[in-house]
């Protein structure tokens, strides 16, 4: 069970939905003994923000509180407190669907994405920054009239002609030199956003390849490794075991095959062919060493298990149990975000201070 989702009953459902840590429960009604994959999914992107929950159809007293048909199973319903503390039910009726089910929680609890909000910031940035470059070209035409009926005035008295082209020579200086430090500050913070949103770009590939990857070891019962995917791929831990085949052959050998669709409930498989020199050389090996199986506990590739015995479906079957059965089970997919979260933040703080310092400096 996801530490983001609460299997509830009759002990436990009154504290659950009384809390008010999170603004919104989304609730699944299932006839399913075990959680499905689905709805781990969900509790693990949406976890920081929602609080997930799931009734079983034997909790009879929960499904009429509710008003839930074991016919109609399974039902989502997201439940949100309302202004006078009492409860507002909002069923979900579309498909069973991630993408689906992500925009409903989305758009009722109404929630907005970090990346989303960072964008907007440096669109407001920009705006700012067009905005100062029209005021600078404000004040230049300011100046000129200023200059102009400076001129006028003093030109009309006599024995002050060349202390009006002193004065005016010190304010045309003073205002040529705000302007190149203006243009070079709006130069420097230009130079600046855009580095930040290449780096921003690029940490949405990663995360983006990264995600790719895990939805693969999810989903295909043997994951083809490669440079871009295979740090993904022991780092999910979606299965508590990953086993990998380093091999010359060109197809998954059907060995390698019966044993993923024997053991697909607790070990991802995956495949490093030999024309992977780059994967091959970060696990120190060479072609000259394949066939190589490594048995992968937890997450990365620290401390591999070298498996050398019989190359045959029941010796491998009796290891990947005896691993499981003294490995860990469970860590929370949402860890692998944090940190991108965390960056996206100290970015989003970075550019308001910036903006306060240019209208300071403006002023």
């Amino acid at each position: 069970m996801s530490k983001s989702n609460t299997l509830l009953n009759a002990e436990n459902a009154e504290e659950f939905f009384s809390s008010e840590v999170h603004y919104l429960k989304p609730v699944l009604f299932t006839k399913k003994a075990e959680t499905p994959s689905l709805w781990l999914r969900l509790s693990e992107a949406f976890g920081e923000c929602c609080k997930f929950g799931e009734i079983r159809h034997t909790e009879t007293a929960l499904m009429e509180r509710f008003a839930v048909s074991p016919d109609a199973l399974p039902k989502i319903i997201a439940v949100t407190h309302d202004g006078d503390g009492g409860e507002r039910v909002i069923p979900y009726e579309g498909p069973s669907d991630f993408d689906r089910i992500s925009e409903f929680l989305v758009e009722t609890g109404g929630g907005r994405s970090p990346a989303l909000e960072l964008k907007r910031e440096l669109e407001m940035q920009k705006r700012e920054m067009k905005s100062l470059r029209q005021e600078l070209e404000r004040e230049k035409e300011a100046l000129q009239v200023a200059r102009t009926e400076i001129a006028r005035s003093k030109l009309g008295q006599v024995g002050q002609v060349e202390a009006v082209k002193k004065s005016l020579e010190a304010e045309l200086a003073e205002a040529k030199e705000r302007e190149k430090s203006l243009r070079a500050q709006v130069e420097s913070e230009s130079r600046v956003f855009s580095a930040e949103i290449i780096k921003l770009k690029e940490e949405k590939q990663l995360l983006s390849d990264k995600l790719m990857a895990l939805e693969a070891a999810q989903g295909e019962r043997v994951v083809m490794l490669n440079s871009r995917n295979a740090d993904a791929f022991l780092a999910s831990t979606i299965r508590p075991l990953k086993a990998v085949l380093f091999t010359t052959k060109t197809d998954v050998p059907p060995l390698w095959q019966q044993l993923a669709e024997a053991q697909s409930m607790t070990t991802a498989f995956g495949v490093v062919r030999h024309v992977e020199e780059d994967v091959l050389e970060s696990f120190e090996l060479t072609a000259a060493d394949l066939p190589h199986i490594c048995i992968f506990r937890g997450r990365g590739r620290e401390n591999p298990v070298v498996y050398d015995g019989e190359v045959k479906l029941e010796a491998l079957s009796s290891f990947l149990r005896d691993a499981v059965e003294g490995g860990e089970t469970v860590i929370a997919m949402r860890q692998q975000m944090h940190s991108a979260m965390r960056q996206v933040e100290h970015l989003t703080e970075q550019l308001e201070e910036r903006s306060r310092k240019s209208k300071e400096a403006e002023a």
